[in-house]
């Protein structure tokens, strides 16, 4: 599965796509690098193709996770 070219364009000066993690229903969920602390994130990004009231509620979800 490839990377979307926009994605990465659009979030390049912070986080480094890694490999998509999984896709479900609603979104599509992302392995990154946040550049600026030098950790790894999920970055969760909504089908575009959503009706608009669920896409505001939930746009640009971020979540982190720890590694240990």
């Amino acid at each position: 599965m490839t990377v979307a070219p926009l994605l990465v364009a659009a979030l390049a000066d912070r986080y480094r796509i890694e490999r998509e993690l999984g896709a479900g229903g609603m979104a599509t969920v992302y392995l990154a690098v946040d550049l600026k602390h030098e950790r790894q994130v999920a970055i969760k990004v909504l089908r575009e193709d959503l009706p608009p009231p669920r896409c505001v509620a939930l746009i640009c979800t971020i979540h982190t996770y720890w590694y240990i």
